[in-house]
């Protein structure tokens, strides 16, 4: 999907919420309403608050975020208050009104909020003149929380591999910011917010959203995903930079007392992913069977033209607009950054090969500035190797070719430490602070390590088995678990986010009554939130070893 085609799939989706309903989403409502009905009343006690669900376009994404703010609702008691674009969203309106007991709230309420926009704009104004350099956005701060890092990631969103100058992209952002700041202080004076549940915690919108609320400690049940049932809740301004799949350290020290119950299937997950026999996602893209598999270096090298003898080092490329700023740290200003100064160390480090590869998924996130091409060109430029996402290479050759493993935040440093492979990383990951990456404080630390990387030792035996106990619990417990409620989509189908497709799929669900499954989850569900000492779900039914947690027993 190039730049233009996302640009229109997002207009449509925005579009979405006017006009006359779709037959699929007729089909929907009565549906819809027919199940939540049964558990939830059209009317809520006196006081009682509401769960504030975020305003999204996607399909899947508004259908999951419903459907918890409904479960939320149910447990505690409270009424849904959906954010909907604005009062000419009729079509949107009457989707959210098949869960009983709703109520609607605009972004933009043509009738109060002109003041809202003139007096926003003047404030990111203000900031705006204030600004010189790149690296300044990030410095941004207002009322005790940072939001420097929602304005740049925000911009690179537009279609943008790096932020390179200070300009009309980002006084976009600024207002966006500003604005949604002033809409979520008004929301929480008129509604007692007790709750939200929300898909993301990026961006201008959802992020300002999230943080203030995280300010006012309100609790945010973030459900994360497509079509899997990935949740975790949020509940103070320290948690807003917590990656939502960083496995819980209860787990994963339980999982180490108890390798033996652990590791066997850990080891056959492992091996099942990079046969490619588990679910395609993106990651596994890279496991394509149909792309070359390499059973050696000398292999590899006799095919990309390297010398032999000398180690190969994979620097996995990331995809460059997709947040950078989402985890706490990154030791440069972005993604793109990171790469241009790793490429440049490289190209004076001749005691091994480099191989820069590029992202699977890079295609579905197209940036304007750079290219495959362009990326490639960089690379060859200074004698080194690049492998597009169209490379005929299985990632699964890597554990038979690869030395090391340079990544900021990729699963591939993870998979592959599991595997014997060293992985060297450049800022935070889901997967660092367990012991087992390289993982350097400064920016002149990275370029020591990448200086001698030939030298970097392989993981030990106990570093490879938490390896892979953290894969197990982050690829396979944390972000395998399915929703009844949805059908399994594509990652392809996903980013096109067919409404019809979506809601009549969801009405076919909800049409065949199996109201035991459905019911099944809600109650799971229910008590994810019940309790407070489970923060990060776990489908205890098919990982019940993990449940001893949070119990406290060994």
């Amino acid at each position: 999907m190039n730049l233009l085609q996302r640009i229109v799939a997002r207009i449509r989706r925005e579009l979405s919420g006017f006009g006359s309903l779709t037959p699929a989403e007729r089909s929907f409502l009565p549906a819809n309403r027919r199940y939540w009905s049964r558990l939830l009343s059209d009317n809520a006690p006196e006081g009682s608050g509401y769960v504030l669900v975020e305003p999204v376009f996607h399909p899947l994404m508004l259908l999951e975020n419903t459907n918890m703010a409904a479960t939320i609702a149910v447990e505690r008691n409270l009424t849904p208050l959906f954010l909907v674009a604005n009062p000419l969203a009729r079509r949107l309106r009457r989707i959210l009104q098949s869960y009983p007991r709703s109520k609607a709230d605009y972004v933009v309420d043509f009738r109060g909020d002109l003041v809202r926009l003139v007096t926003t704009l003047v404030q990111a104004w203000r900031v705006y003149r204030t600004l010189h350099t790149p690296d300044e956005i990030l410095t941004l701060a207002i009322d005790g929380l940072t939001y420097g890092d929602l304005v740049y990631d925000t911009v690179l969103q537009m279609g943008y591999a790096t932020v390179d100058r200070v300009d009309r992209r980002t006084l976009r952002q600024l207002w966006a910011f500003f604005y949604y700041r002033s809409k979520i202080i008004d929301l929480m004076s008129r509604y007692r917010i007790v709750a939200a549940a929300f898909a993301g915690r990026q961006g201008t919108e959802a992020g300002t959203i999230t943080r203030y609320l995280l300010q006012r400690r309100v609790e945010i049940v973030l459900r994360s995903g497509a079509v899997i049932f990935a949740a975790t809740k949020y509940r103070t301004s320290a948690d807003s930079r917590v990656f939502e799949f960083r496995p819980d350290k209860r787990y994963v020290d339980l999982m180490i007392r108890r390798k033996g119950d652990f590791l066997p299937p850990a080891e056959e997950y492992l091996r099942q992913r990079l046969a490619h026999e588990v679910d395609p996602t993106n990651d596994n893209m890279a496991f394509d069977q149909r792309k070359r598999l390499f059973r050696s270096r000398q292999e590899f090298a006799s095919v990309h033209s390297l010398d032999p003898d000398k180690p190969i080092v994979f620097v996995m490329i990331h995809v460059f607009n997709d947040h950078p700023h989402y985890l706490d740290r990154l030791l440069f200003r972005d993604y793109y950054q990171w790469f241009q100064r790793t490429l440049d160390v490289a190209a004076t480090v001749h005691s091994v090969n480099w191989v820069f590869k590029e992202h699977p998924a890079a295609i579905y996130y197209d940036t304007g500035d750079v290219n495959s091409d362009s990326l490639a060109e960089q690379v060859r430029s200074r004698s080194l190797t690049f492998l597009s996402a169209t490379s005929d290479f299985n990632a699964a050759s890597l554990p038979a070719v690869a030395h090391a493993i340079v990544t900021c935040i990729g699963t591939a440093g993870l998979e592959y430490v599991a595997l014997g492979v060293p992985c060297l990383l450049a800022g935070d990951s889901p997967y660092s602070g367990f012991g087992i990456t390289v993982e350097p404080s400064t920016a002149n630390e990275y370029f020591e390590a990448l200086r001698q990387i030939d030298r970097l030792a392989r993981p030990t035996d106990e570093q490879r088995t938490t390896a892979k106990l953290v894969a197990y619990l982050y690829l396979h417990a944390l972000f395998e678990p399915r929703d009844p409620f949805f059908k399994l989509y594509l990652l392809e189908e996903v980013m096109r986010g067919s409404n019809d497709v979506v809601f009549r799929d969801n009405a076919e669900i909800l049409n065949e009554r199996n109201y035991a499954v459905l019911d099944e989850q809600v109650r799971i569900v229910r008590e994810f939130l019940r309790r407070s000492d489970f923060t990060q779900y776990v489908d205890f039914q098919r990982f019940p070893l993990l449940r001893a947690a949070l119990d406290g027993s060994t």
